[in-house]
């Protein structure tokens, strides 16, 4: 099962749009759907709550974790890929080299 499905299962009521579904958070009472749910081109899963909740905190309210919105590796692990973006909004990479490998490195919106 592919990411995007196994969380659009667990949330149960969504509603398809254009591109993207919206669903009620499960990280916060929410009477109105505030969470934005896409698949990347990539396969992971991209979320957005508009009122404000952090993305592990909706994946552990699921009984996930992080790593399950990411697609297996070829190597049959799942890892988040080069260039993700954190609940912050910046677009996170994981370097290889320099600093300490595999450290995220955040850069400001619209910047690479």
């Amino acid at each position: 099962m592919m990411p995007l499905d196994l969380l659009l299962e667990l949330l149960g009521k969504y509603e398809r749009r254009n591109g993207y579904y919206m669903a009620s958070c499960p990280a916060h009472e929410d009477p109105k759907a505030s969470l934005s749910v896409s698949e990347g081109e990539d396969g992971r899963v991209l979320l957005n709550c508009f009122a404000g909740c952090e993305n592990s905190d909706i994946v552990a309210e699921l009984g996930l974790e992080m790593r399950d919105l990411f697609p297996p590796s070829t190597d049959g692990h799942q890892r988040p890929q080069d260039g993700w973006r954190g609940a912050c909004g910046y677009l996170v990479h994981l370097r290889r080299e320099g600093r300490a490998a595999g450290r995220p490195r955040s850069i400001r919106p619209g910047r690479q």
